[in-house]
């Protein structure tokens, strides 16, 4: 989520709920808002229309690591925070569910990635948020990343937190100064020294929106990052970019975005460098509208694909897309439970629906996920 929208996030979210719905879906059988078909300016993948779901995990092992809030999904508490921000981890099987370092820090836990080698989590804090953290995924104490950054009660916030290919370096989101005066932009930090160098081509001030969700390269010269380009009156984004910058600073260009689409947000890059994917519906930085349609791109900007729409395999769309780590699938969240897709829109089906709908159960929400990478 984004800095901005963290003010605000709670009075949103219980308008909603009175309303009975969350973001896109109006109610939890029926979405209200999504995209009406392929783009006319991207070359729209004819997908199978399999939904049976997913019963072969054999390209599935590892953590599914997710954020959450409001109830935890096993049912063990039983009043809706919205600030009860967590990590949870769940086997493709629905077997093992159990949260990552339950109450530490005490704020709570956002935004995860896992570190190349799928040992490391690395997340920012929650409520008094802006700091970053990292534990092993198989639990322990975490330890502050941030150490050089106090927090929004300075001048000085992380978030956002991403590794690079060879886990050596972080990019994330750093937001510096107060009130209009503040500024945000994507930040490397590198892992053994703390040392922390600010892509300044990057840097938006609050008045103009902010940068979000890195994501990088395989070869770790490039960062892709989305950037919101207007704010609405509820701080939440209502139109945003895909950028691409040299990690040196250096050549930073605009990815096109569909025809018709206000919105292109979190991006995530291929293992095998050679797409970007990224969704309509920016469900990561707590979008409160826009079509359900998930894309890839080239990282050049050629070749625009949309592989998943409303109306397709994708059942009711999809949102908060990332590559599993062996490039073979897209994981996205596709409506009340996870889903998988190969590259190109086929084969898409649900991952144990029957053990791992949680959406609209009075469980909470935020399913946005990424696979551990295993030997």
């Amino acid at each position: 989520m984004n800095f901005a929208s963290r003010v605000v996030a709670a009075a949103v979210v219980g308008v909603l709920l009175v309303g009975g719905a969350f973001f896109y879906f109006g109610r939890p059988d029926q979405p209200v808002v999504g995209g009406p078909g392929p783009s006319p300016t991207a070359t729209a993948a004819v997908p199978s229309t399999s939904t049976a779901p997913i019963t072969d995990y054999s390209d599935l092992k590892g953590w599914i690591v997710f954020e959450h809030f409001g109830n935890a999904p096993d049912g063990s508490t039983t009043v809706f925070d919205v600030d009860r921000r967590m990590i949870w981890l769940v086997k493709a099987d629905g077997s093992g569910l159990h949260e990552l370092a339950p109450g530490q820090p005490a704020e709570g836990k956002a935004s995860p990635d896992i570190s190349p080698d799928g040992t490391n989590v690395i997340f920012e804090s929650w409520e008094e948020w802006g700091q970053v953290w990292e534990v092993g995924i198989e639990g322990g104490e975490p330890r502050l990343i941030s150490t050089d950054c106090g927090g929004l009660q300075t001048t000085c916030a992380d978030g956002q937190p991403a590794y690079s290919p060879d886990g050596a370096r972080i990019a994330v989101v750093r937001r510096t100064g107060v009130g209009n005066s503040a500024t945000s932009a994507i930040a490397i930090r590198d892992m053994a020294t703390g040392e922390v160098a600010i892509i300044d081509t990057t840097s938006v001030s609050d008045a103009e929106g902010y940068v979000a969700q890195p994501t990088w390269s395989p070869d770790g010269s490039q960062i892709a990052y989305h950037r919101n380009t207007q704010t609405s009156a509820d701080e939440y984004p209502t139109a945003t970019k895909i950028l691409v910058v040299n990690a040196d600073g250096t050549t930073i260009r605009e990815l096109p975005a569909p025809e018709g689409e206000a919105r292109a947000g979190d991006p995530d890059w291929s293992p095998d460098g050679s797409r970007i994917v990224f969704s309509t519906f920016d469900f990561r930085d707590q979008a409160s509208s826009g079509s359900l349609g998930i894309y890839t791109i080239r990282p050049d900007g050629t070749d625009l694909q949309q592989v998943c729409f409303e109306g397709s395999s994708c059942l009711s769309g999809g949102t908060a897309p990332s590559w599993t780590p062996d490039g073979k699938h897209i994981l996205f969240w596709g409506y009340r439970t996870w889903a998988l897709m190969d590259p190109d829109g086929s084969n898409a089906a649900h991952i144990n629906q029957d053990k791992l709908t949680w959406f609209g159960d009075a469980l909470g929400y935020g399913y946005s996920a990424y696979l551990q990478p295993t030997p």
